[in-house]
């Protein structure tokens, strides 16, 4: 349904009309039953009606909500529908208090009716037809929120929350616009259309950068899909994870993450130190050198000028997904969303005794309000202990994994040689085990300076070597370089 093309009116509750850009008047109270004739006599209507994305729960008129999927039925099954095909079927349909469904509407005369009540069966008129279901339909879930909050006993934060998120939910819902059958007709010039924006717009489609070649090479983290990074404990995936989180900030990006395991101010030092190259262990005991804290004076002072609002952390121990979703619609009432960071799965509070069940729940539901909101999802999640602890790992290692393969778009496994020994800590790997929508990859070396807590690629990318720098340079600087950096490194991602 190409509405954004089409001005079909302001609908006038007063006058109880619309008038189309034919200047039909079509009435506002009789919609309903008004369609429903529509899609019983007019074929060329009916195929549009049946297209457009109008479910049965959009109708107010309990007689019009019942009458439309036996309606849909006949023309999907019969390729075709008439006045005694739709009396034999709802001569058939039985409701639950046994009366058929003929009785329900008012019998023959009742249909009748309905056949002569549209005003017009021209395109115009049947879109106005169903912006007033559509309209009506928004309405009537809004005042249903509206009801909750004023029956509310007392003030009730989250309910209010969760009240207002569904009403802008239905507000901004384009199902008739996105849902629907469409045909390849439609499809392929798109298809086009955005190989040629491409093709002029490369900066575009770039997807969302990490700062590590080959996931942004083959775009393993992107809108809409879910991305699980696993490694074994101790081996850095939360530090892979901040990495990451850096570069998408630098880039633009609104991140939220969620880590029940540590807490903010811990993921801030983390931030700070491998974005400055200023030793954690020197940062945490205040013996850092002054040139190293005017460093992080002014890499605090560029974030806060340039990205005072693009990453927000929620530490809370017990957060279940049902929690997390919840803080996330609050969040997106003021804020925009681009990435979800999870740190990590298996912290997420669970109340079940089947603890693989929960896991694949909790990735189910993530994944879904990821999509259904056109955000990233960056999972983090342990793999199975081994018994040999310098094993390579694999995908069917993740911890408790069920079926979390199954749910994520891409999986990344990353690996150090080492945990103990000297000379082998800053020995590590990734590598894209899983892509389902690009290639996958061997394992690709990193270097892991535990002092900072980073990572790095260990043989340059072969297009760019800069872009694993940290926003300043390791000389005395001030805040006028810092953004000078800032604006080089923004510029060579692009």
């Amino acid at each position: 349904m190409e509405e954004n093309n089409i001005d079909i009116g302001t609908p006038n509750w007063e006058s109880g009309v619309i008038e189309t850009e034919a200047n039909v008047k079509v009435p506002v109270d009789n919609a309903e039953e008004s369609l429903i004739g529509i899609f019983m006599q007019d074929e060329e209507a009916a195929s549009y009606i049946a297209q457009s994305g109008l479910r049965e729960d959009h109708f107010l008129n309990r007689r019009c909500k019942l009458l439309y999927p036996v309606i849909l039925n006949i023309r999907l099954t019969q390729g075709t529908c008439n006045y005694d095909f739709v009396i034999d079927s709802c001569e058939k349909k039985v409701l639950n208090n046994g009366q058929t469904l003929l009785d329900f509407i008012g019998g023959a005369p009742s249909l009748t009716k309905m056949l002569a009540s549209p005003i017009s069966t021209d395109q115009k008129t049947t879109e106005g037809y169903i912006k007033i279901i559509w309209n009506k339909w928004k309405l009537s879930k809004i005042r249903d929120e509206a009801r909750k909050l004023a029956s509310l006993p007392g003030f009730n934060d989250l309910t209010i929350v969760e009240a207002v998120s569904n009403m802008q939910t239905v507000l901004a819902d384009k199902a008739l616009d996105s849902h629907g059958l469409i045909s390849i007709g439609t499809l392929l010039p798109e298809a086009y259309l955005r190989y040629q924006d491409r093709l002029e717009n490369p900066h575009k489609w770039v997807g969302i950068k990490t700062g590590f070649y080959w996931l942004d090479k083959y775009r393993a983290i992107g809108r809409k899909k879910t991305t699980v990074i696993a490694a074994r404990t101790n081996h850095g995936k939360s530090c892979f994870a901040s990495n990451i989180t850096t570069t998408m900030m630098k880039n633009g990006l609104n991140v939220v993450v969620f880590t029940p395991e540590m807490d903010r101010e811990e993921c801030i030092d983390r931030m700070i130190c491998s974005s400055t190259g200023v030793s954690l262990d020197d940062w945490k005991d205040a013996c850092i050198k002054e040139s190293e804290v005017d460093r992080i004076h002014a890499y605090q002072t560029s974030v806060l000028n340039k990205y005072p609002n693009s990453l927000y952390i929620e530490d809370k121990g017990s957060q279940s997904a049902n929690y997390i979703i919840g803080s996330l619609k609050r969040h997106m009432l003021s804020y925009p969303v681009d990435v979800v960071v999870v740190d990590y799965l298996q912290k997420i509070k669970f109340y079940g005794e089947n603890i693989r069940r929960e896991i694949d729940d909790a990735v189910d539901k993530l994944s879904a309000f990821a999509k259904d909101n056109n955000i990233a999802l960056i999972l983090l999640s342990q793999l199975r202990r081994s018994n040999k602890p310098d094993a390579e790992p694999t995908k069917e290692d993740l911890k408790e994994s069920g079926n979390i393969e199954n749910f994520a778009d891409t999986v990344v496994l990353l690996h150090r040689k080492s945990t103990i020994n000297i000379g082998e800590r800053e020995e590590a790997w990734y590598r894209i085990d899983k892509h389902r929508s690009g290639p996958t990859t061997q394992a690709i070396k990193l270097i892991y300076h535990p002092e900072i807590l980073k990572f790095t690629e260990a043989e340059p990318p072969p297009e760019d070597t800069s872009e694993f720098k940290s926003f300043v340079k390791d000389s005395r600087v001030t805040e006028q370089s810092v953004m000078e950096s800032i604006k080089e490194y923004d510029e060579a991602s692009l």
